[in-house]
């Protein structure tokens, strides 16, 4: 790789104050908040997130067209420690958006099934690398992060289903149900190796980033997967199976929140660019209420869908005006950009 070209991504990396992939986080919680608000009914609110996303999404894009030009490079860098799964959050991104817009006629249509179609390349190959890595240089210790692994697969099967209701595309319907089952292990196999690292002797609060605040959003989005690929209609196992799921959504969420509110209390709060993994999982838990209520006939659990928008909403400006702010200091030089105390992955 040129000089010139190496230069890009510091520059990229100094604006955005975070990995390459990473960036793309912004996209996942916003348009995973449009859907959630459309779902509530304020479909002037939904529509103005939903072109925010498909903003970010494209410029971001563009910014990185860099690497489109060295696939091999950009294939090793993507299975780098603190990159792979990042990395995987464009595949979710992507499929955030095609859920999003799937509904909204032809055009939007084939728009959400080229996503799908790029999206299920680049998680083989992105999964692929991250094995070859993995192979190469050995054990990392595993991160909230990994768990992006399961909201790729399951927002790949999601928005298969969602085709193939439209389409009545049989392989479609398959594929969204082997990857909906796909993801179900992975957060089996993730989160216990999440749950071996807490409780080893030598985790504390600094390790709890808003990356594992994905711990919740993983279960909240297998929940949405489960009803989208099953239907999950009253008494039937994809029924049992959502219903699981959102208990668990639920219980992660009282556990991660205690414990980010204590590492708050402790260590203070810093608005960086990575609290977008922790907007994605609250409106993902709204998205996940709402939709399960709808399936089950349970009006109260569709009303705590549309109450949670709030929480979503509220976490999403906070972390926008900390962006904004964070995109302004990087306007002004390179210094101002790197906010003192906050951590990046990577």
């Amino acid at each position: 790789m040129s000089a010139s070209n190496r230069a890009t991504p510091r520059v990229f990396s100094r604006f955005h104050g975070r990995p390459w992939a990473g960036a793309f986080n912004v996209v996942m919680a916003t348009a995973v908040v449009s859907i959630a608000a459309g779902n509530a009914g304020v479909e002037a609110l939904s529509i103005g997130l939903l072109w925010t996303a498909v903003a970010a999404f494209v410029s971001l894009a563009v910014l990185d067209l860099w690497l489109v030009r060295h696939p091999l490079a950009m294939l090793r860098r993507a299975g780098q420690p603190g990159q792979g799964f990042h990395a995987l959050g464009f595949v979710a991104d992507g499929c955030v958006l095609g859920v999003r817009i799937v509904g909204a006629g032809a055009v939007a249509r084939t728009i959400a099934a080229v996503l799908l179609g790029v999206g299920w390349v680049l998680w083989l190959l992105i999964l692929g690398a991250v094995a070859v890595e993995h192979d190469r240089r050995g054990g990392t210790q595993p991160r909230g992060e990994w768990l992006l692994t399961v909201v790729a697969t399951e927002g790949l099967a999601i928005l298969a289903a969602r085709l193939a209701g439209l389409e009545h595309v049989a392989a479609l319907r398959a594929g969204a149900t082997a990857m909906w089952i796909a993801g179900g292990f992975a957060y089996l196999i993730v989160g216990y190796l999440l749950a071996r690292r807490a409780a080893s002797p030598g985790f504390g609060l600094a390790d709890i980033g808003p990356d594992w605040w994905i711990v919740m959003g993983a279960p909240a989005i297998w929940c949405a997967a489960a009803v989208a690929v099953t239907g999950a209609h009253p008494g039937t196992p994809g029924a049992v199976a959502a219903i699981v799921a959102w208990g668990l959504a639920s219980l992660m969420l009282i556990v991660i929140a205690t414990a980010d509110g204590w590492r708050a209390r402790r260590l203070g709060v810093h608005f960086t660019p990575e609290r977008w993994t922790m907007v994605f999982p609250l409106g993902m838990y709204s998205v996940a209420s709402w939709t399960l209520g709808r399936s089950l006939h349970a009006g109260w659990l569709s009303e705590l869908g549309h109450l949670w928008l709030a929480v979503a909403l509220s976490a999403w400006a906070a972390v926008a005006f900390g962006e904004l702010r964070h995109l302004l200091a990087a306007s002004v030089g390179p210094s101002a950009a790197r906010p003192g105390p906050a951590r990046y992955p990577g």
